[in-house]
């Protein structure tokens, strides 16, 4: 299951939360194309406050990979990544939690 969490701005500044559930990769790229990239990037130069997205990739427990974009510039986005393979040494951390 692919989850995308999106996190910006509205027409007030008021910051947004949505949530989308895609079962493809056409549909996950579909929800990238349709954040407001521009949007943001002026939102953060305005007031040092900007968005992202966050696409959590969840195969089964053991195996949990998050992906954060973050607008930086026009067509230019950071790119952070975190994998939870499994469980560590004496079965820390208790929950792979991203």
């Amino acid at each position: 299951m692919i989850t995308v969490d999106y996190n910006y701005h509205d027409e007030n500044a008021q910051v947004v939360n949505r949530q989308y559930q895609v079962n493809s990769y056409a549909e996950l790229q579909e929800r990238i194309h349709q954040y407001p990239w521009q949007h943001e990037i002026e939102q953060f130069e305005r007031s040092d406050e900007g968005g992202g997205i966050s696409i959590t990739n969840q195969q089964d427990e053991s195996v949990v990979v998050n992906y954060l974009l973050v607008p930086i510039e026009s067509d230019i986005a950071g790119l952070y990544v975190d994998v939870c393979l499994s469980r560590g040494w004496l079965d820390w951390p208790p929950i792979c939690e991203l």
